[in-house]
């Protein structure tokens, strides 16, 4: 971010980046530490946590689903993509649907043009 407003950051490390897609999504995780609180009130609330090394994660998530639901990155960015994808979908039928009532006003058109043509 950089544009020098409330919510500028300043520039962060890049610990990791998250692959591009058309349908959007995360673009960065960062933590939540280094976000301003009126940032974090207007934001739904997701935790990312790392099992230390040695830890059975299994008991991290049992742990863990005592307050929340509970799911690895890669089941949150599925569902994520998932919820993107159907808003998509839903775009696209109706540009498409309007695609395809230009294309039979136009074919109307010239059916019209061309019996006028012809009529006595």
């Amino acid at each position: 971010m950089s544009g020098g407003g409330a919510d500028d950051l300043g520039r962060l490390p890049v610990a990791a980046g998250v692959p591009r897609r058309m349908d959007g999504g995360a673009a960065v995780l960062i933590p939540a530490r280094l976000l301003l609180a009126a940032t974090l009130a207007q934001a739904a609330s997701r935790s990312f946590v790392a099992v230390r090394p040695g830890a059975d994660p299994a008991t991290v998530e049992a742990e863990l689903s005592r307050i929340g639901s509970v799911s690895t990155v890669a089941q949150w960015a599925a569902r994520d993509a998932g919820t993107r994808a159907s808003a998509n979908a839903g775009t696209l039928t109706a540009v498409m649907g309007l695609g395809g009532l230009f294309a039979s006003l136009g074919l109307v058109n010239t059916v019209v043009m061309a019996v006028s043509e012809t009529w006595p």
